[in-house]
């Protein structure tokens, strides 16, 4: 079993989101984790600055309007004094032009308007930035603490990974996709074979038990659990993990 280490295997991009309303953050932090990025929320300037220092972030998405109006731009001006590290300015003002003109003034990356880009659309934008500076692969989902990348078909836990086949690494990928939960074998044996048929489903269920095989060589703590007519999930230590804010930092 190799032990990971290189930066793309198991340590994925830390964003940090500056935002004082959990409405926003929580499904802003909940796509980040969809798209294989680890993330960190601040509900204010002043943890967000400190957590800057201590965690030394990828990449930075602040708030505009914090505790008050303009905030977001003087935590910018603060994260510039210790990084070059992208930050992403998002704000949900209808009134953009001086907002926009601010975020170059103040040395951010890029702005979004919230009102226009819903948290998939930040996320992936964030994921794209990430990518092409090299802190990230471009083909990789995350289920909590587990990474798959589907390029190489490695499948990463707690500094660990294993090699997939191309069906076991299919399956995986089914089982960690968005919205998560339980996915019936019908299901599976449509993704995999373009067929739902009883032939199909028995393959399935053949390859998730080696699929179980290879998850108990990467940890102990893993395996598959299935349910008659619910479908088959992820277990960590014995429950289910069926979506990524499990593990929101």
């Amino acid at each position: 079993m190799a032990v990971l280490n290189d930066r793309f295997r198991g340590n994925e991009p830390l964003v940090l989101i500056v935002e004082d309303e959990e409405t926003q953050s929580c499904p802003l932090s909940e796509a980040i984790l969809r798209e294989g990025m680890r993330c960190r929320v601040c509900r204010t300037a002043v943890e967000g600055y400190t957590q800057a220092i201590r965690l030394r972030p990828d990449m930075y998405v602040v708030d505009v309007n914090l505790q008050k109006e303009g905030e977001g731009f003087e935590l910018v001006e603060q994260i510039r004094q210790v990084t070059l590290a992208p930050i992403l300015i998002l704000t949900g003002r209808t009134t953009q032009q001086d907002d926009a003109l601010l975020a170059v003034i103040k040395n951010a990356t890029s702005y979004l308007n919230k009102t226009t880009a819903p948290p998939k659309v930040v996320a992936s934008f964030v994921k794209q930035q990430l990518i092409s500076l090299g802190k990230m692969k471009p083909n990789s989902l995350r289920l909590g603490e587990m990474v798959l990348d589907m390029d190489a078909r490695e499948l990463y836990f707690e500094g660990r990974k294993k090699t997939l086949t191309p069906r076991l690494a299919e399956i995986c990928a089914c089982l960690m996709e968005p919205p998560g939960g339980r996915k019936p074998s019908e299901l599976l044996a449509s993704r995999i074979y373009n067929d739902d048929d009883e032939s199909a489903v028995i393959a399935v269920r053949t390859h998730v038990n080696r699929l179980k095989k290879s998850l108990a060589e990467i940890s102990p703590r893993l395996s598959v659990s299935g349910q008659r007519n619910k479908g088959y999930c992820f277990l960590l230590d014995g429950e289910p993990l069926q979506n990524a804010r499990l593990y929101e930092g």
